[in-house]
């Protein structure tokens, strides 16, 4: 017995090895692949708790250091996240139907939305050696949706919760002020959350 996917001639038939004795379709293989995105998705968030977690712990243990390098690298990773998106989807833009753009223009629209996508690569990396603020993000999803590009919801999320969230906070300072501690050794930041209070 031969392979299942040659005909009688031998001549192979197009499509994937069968799955069994029988072929996938492509409703099939679909729904394989969302299962796929699905997993990761969940594996992902998983993770992302853990980290969270984890950050908790380094705070209440008083290694605030290494809390804000961890901080940081979620951030980092939420922004990379959606710069991999938007590379990889850039082609995908909305038109205004009344104005399709030919082949050289569709090509060097497709290019300006790759650019943003480096932008938010550089971002990425600039996240681990100072403070990204949000607002910066926000410039480059904004001229990517005035691009008709629209980076997946739940990316922006993960964006918005890595420099949202209290304990991930982009100045680790402001977020100890607001939990009430000021550190053991006076500085000049100390001096002013005093004048304020």
């Amino acid at each position: 017995m031969g392979d299942q996917r040659t005909g009688e001639a031998g001549s192979k038939r197009v499509g994937r090895k069968p799955v069994g004795n029988t072929s996938m379709t492509s409703t099939e293989r679909n729904r394989r692949r969302l299962e796929r995105l699905a997993a990761t998705a969940a594996a992902a968030n998983h993770g992302n708790e853990l980290l969270l977690a984890l950050h908790r712990d380094l705070m209440a243990a008083n290694q605030h250091e290494w809390a804000g390098r961890l901080a940081a690298a979620m951030r980092s990773t939420a922004i990379k996240s959606a710069a991999e998106y938007t590379r990889r989807h850039a082609g995908s833009f909305a038109q205004d139907s009344a104005e399709q753009m030919g082949p050289e223009a569709s090509r060097r629209h497709r290019e300006h939305i790759e650019a943003l996508a480096g932008n938010l690569d550089a971002l990425s990396s600039e996240t681990m050696v100072r403070d990204v603020e949000y607002v910066e993000i926000e410039a480059i999803t904004g001229q990517l949706q005035h691009a008709g590009f629209f980076v997946e919801p739940t990316l922006v999320s993960a964006m918005a919760r890595a420099f949202t969230d209290p304990p991930l906070s982009s100045n680790l300072k402001n977020y100890l002020m607001t939990t009430g501690y000021t550190g053991a050794e006076d500085d000049a930041f100390d001096v002013a959350i005093r004048d304020v209070r």
